[in-house]
């Protein structure tokens, strides 16, 4: 039987904590009850005897206490706010993650739980995945992390990490899979009704733009892309509206972004070309003319690599 352990930091997120173990104990109730056996037991386990969460509105009495806490199958951290006060708050948490790590421990995160196994320097170097609303700001804070937000989870150097609170679940899932069998997942996903087959974060995802990078003389080609994106502009326009030369100026907007021009505009198009088909009636070819296309096939291709579906799968899902 394996032992799984939630490492509980301050300021975790409650709801995201107890989907999670929930999800475990509805595997090992579903095991129980078909005299099967039960995959694993579940503790949790933290830094403090009284650990705050809500906001402070609630508060967890961990089953285990730093030094001693048991030594477990996996180590998963819940989600929490990943603000420097909390890293703060959580260091010595932190510090026991990252020595356990090193004596070859199996850890996994859920949503912005990665922001400690980053903390501890656990992801250096290592894909890991987070929400995509908060991927600019982890990327800013840990550098050295190959950050995606396109994929539900992944698993790289021994360690998991997933997204937000839906793709978490699919990560608990996984586990349930990994450790007991296939139909027990299931079960577990049909009573949480959740997706068992989702992978991508994409449909959810809204893109913004990335201007938290303080390069003044990338701004403003950002701007112009996000006023003009129905129109053809060419790198040639920019290099010669913006005053640099074509290598300089991709250069500096991949640094700046981590995209190239094209991927920057394409990506412009399709939130334009998602918000249309939320908010509106025109056919789908109107909106394609809309966001600046004149090609059916390249639409579509390009409107599903940065959504994960067809613009009309798109549209009868959110409209």
């Amino acid at each position: 039987m394996k032992h799984i352990v939630f490492l509980v930091p301050e300021g975790v997120n409650l709801a995201g904590l107890e989907q999670a173990r929930l999800g475990l104990a509805e595997a090992c109730s579903y095991r129980k009850q078909h005299n099967l056996p039960t995959p694993f037991t579940v503790s949790l386990a933290g830094a403090k005897s009284e650990i705050r969460a809500g906001n402070g509105h609630y508060t967890i009495h961990p089953d285990h206490l730093l030094p001693d806490i048991p030594q477990a199958d996996l180590y998963i951290v819940p989600p929490t706010t990943p603000s420097p006060a909390a890293l703060s708050d959580n260091a010595a948490l932190i510090g026991w993650i990252a020595a356990q790590f090193a004596q070859g421990a199996p850890v996994a995160s859920l949503c912005m739980g990665s922001a400690l196994l980053a903390a501890a320097g656990i992801l250096d170097g290592l894909r890991a995945v987070t929400h995509w609303q908060a991927l600019e700001a982890m990327q800013q804070a840990f550098p050295r992390v190959r950050w995606n937000a396109d994929k539900t989870m992944d698993f790289d150097g021994g360690v998991f990490t997933s997204g937000g609170a839906i793709s978490a679940s699919r990560l608990i899932l996984h586990l349930i899979e990994m450790h007991s069998d296939r139909a027990t997942a299931i079960y577990c996903a049909k009573v949480f009704q959740l997706d068992y087959e989702r992978h991508s974060q994409l449909p959810f995802s809204i893109f913004n733009g990335w201007k938290a990078h303080g390069d003044p003389t990338i701004m403003p080609v950002q701007s112009f892309l996000e006023r003009h994106y129905s129109e053809k502009v060419t790198v040639q326009q920019l290099c010669h509206s913006f005053a640099m030369g074509r290598r300089t100026l991709e250069r500096r907007f991949r640094k700046a972004t981590g995209q190239s021009v094209l991927e920057y505009q394409q990506r412009i198009r399709v939130e334009a070309a998602k918000r249309q088909l939320e908010m509106t009636s025109s056919t789908i070819s109107d909106v394609m003319y809309g966001v600046g296309y004149n090609d059916a096939k390249a639409f579509r291709d390009t409107f599903r690599k940065y959504s994960g579906l067809s613009p009309l799968a798109y549209r009868e899902r959110y409209q």
